[in-house]
């Protein structure tokens, strides 16, 4: 409807009921209009306000909405110790009883149980003697005891589970992985320290986890690993089998022109700083240097002569495997790992044993 005056014409036949129906119409008009000159007023005002644009305007409702689930998100964290890196620890039912120390990982692709907490229960003869192994996120391995079904109780919520039962000393009693909160349907946030899940025919079903319990089993965790004992990871080792009945050989010395001197010294210096040689004193296989040309221009090899040494090994008279079967191998699989030997970057430590065979003889001692 257009703004503007409102006027109107009545017959002088009308009569005062007509005439009174008729002002009706008119005020109901003229209140509408007021409406709507109102709104429009708040519009400009809204806009005329700060001389916000479009993209300004963005901002703000963006701005608006940021407080808003800040202080929802604060909300949330209300009677929490902060700022903390706790653990979900909560205590649940299983089967007829109430469990202590269990935590909830959403990390875990399996629900595991302490087999001392089994016994309690008096469940062990239910457990499937089925060994299976379970490896850390370090890569460890633990072969558990076996597996065992069990019913856990939420309210108006009861879902059965399969546990992995180990025979391990653990802060925990138990982990609720992947499985159950799956199943359940669950939302876990570690730093509200509650769990969310839906109950069948409508709401929403609560778990708040025990803080002051996390903190204590986090705590037992690291002093534990405190008094851990880390054996050294066997690394792969190139060993060489010397047939007995060869005579270890030593070469005698070649000479080099002052330029290739300095470059096998250089090269010598390079190897020594990083760990890969060392210098001895006294070795029965002694080899000599090789300098070979790269195909840059100006730019040299250092190699060694190991052909005394390598007759007196035995030949693996295996082939290596053609392109096709190397292909072939790699079918089936998710991931190819290539390995980068580009100027021995990747080296094969040398065994202990054989390190003297590997000696070399330069200008300045071997």
């Amino acid at each position: 409807m257009p703004l503007g005056s409102l006027h109107t014409t009545l017959p002088d036949s009308r009569s005062q009921v007509d005439l009174n129906s008729h002002v009706d119409q008119l005020t109901q008009r003229v209140d509408d209009q007021n409406n709507l000159i109102s709104m429009l007023l708040k519009q400009i005002n809204l806009n005329q306000g700060p001389n916000l644009g479009p993209c300004d305007e963005e901002k703000r409702m963006h701005k608006h909405v940021n407080e808003q689930f800040e202080r929802s998100q604060n909300k949330g964290l209300i009677g929490l110790d902060l700022p903390h890196n706790n653990a979900l620890v909560i205590c649940i039912q299983i089967e007829q009883a109430v469990i202590e120390r269990v935590h909830v990982n959403e990390s875990s692709a399996a629900n595991i149980l302490q087999l001392s907490v089994i016994q309690h229960m008096g469940l062990e003869p239910k457990i499937s003697k089925l060994a299976r192994s379970l490896t850390d996120f370090n890569g460890a391995m633990s072969i558990t005891v076996g597996t065992i079904d069990l019913d856990i109780y939420l309210p108006v919520v009861v879902c059965l589970q399969t546990f992995m039962v180990i025979d391990k000393v653990s802060p925990y009693n138990g982990i609720l992985g992947q499985p159950w909160i799956n199943k359940i349907e669950a939302i876990t946030s570690a730093l509200h320290q509650k769990i969310r899940y839906p109950i069948p025919g409508g709401g929403i079903g609560h778990i708040n986890s025990d803080q002051a319990k996390a903190m204590r089993c986090t705590a037992q965790g690291l002093k534990k690993s405190k008094h851990l004992q880390f054996t050294p990871v066997m690394q792969a080792a190139n060993e060489l089998h010397v047939d007995p009945t060869n005579k270890p050989m030593v070469q005698k010395r070649r000479n080099f022109a002052p330029e290739r001197v300095a470059i096998i010294e250089a090269e010598i210096d390079k190897l020594l700083a990083v760990g890969f040689i060392e210098e001895v004193s006294h070795s029965e296989w002694l080899a000599n240097v090789v300098l070979v040309t790269k195909q840059e221009m100006g730019k040299w090899k250092v190699c060694i002569n190991y052909t005394d040494l390598n007759k007196a090994c035995p030949k693996d008279n295996f082939p290596l495997p053609r392109i096709d079967q190397l292909v072939d191998s790699t079918s089936c699989n998710q991931l190819l790992s290539f390995m980068d030997a580009y100027s021995g970057y990747n080296q094969i430590l040398m065994h202990d044993d054989n390190k003297a065979k590997t000696s070399f003889i330069i200008e300045r001692g071997t």
